[in-house]
């Protein structure tokens, strides 16, 4: 499962923003100016790196990093269950 910190660590290292200054209820437009197409993007980014389908209908309604962090633990915790089937 993906943690919280990682989420925050690589938006941290994405964006330039200190780690610690990140909080679940920033919103991702106002504090990293992320727009529809750059969820897209990050989702790119998170694919490739922890190997997680993110789907862009589902990236483009988060709108803080708690719900783009809910949504990627909703996904590996489908994809784990898949695979302890």
């Amino acid at each position: 499962m993906i943690t919280f910190d990682e989420i925050v660590n690589f938006l941290s290292e994405s964006y330039g923003l200190p780690a610690d200054e990140l909080t679940p209820d920033m919103d991702l437009t106002s504090t990293f100016g992320i727009d529809s197409l750059g969820l897209v993007t990050l989702g790119d980014r998170i694919q490739d790196r922890y190997r997680v389908v993110l789907p862009a209908s589902d990236l483009v309604e988060c709108r803080t990093i708690g719900d783009f962090q809910a949504l990627i633990e909703r996904l590996t915790a489908d994809d784990e269950s898949a695979q302890a089937s």
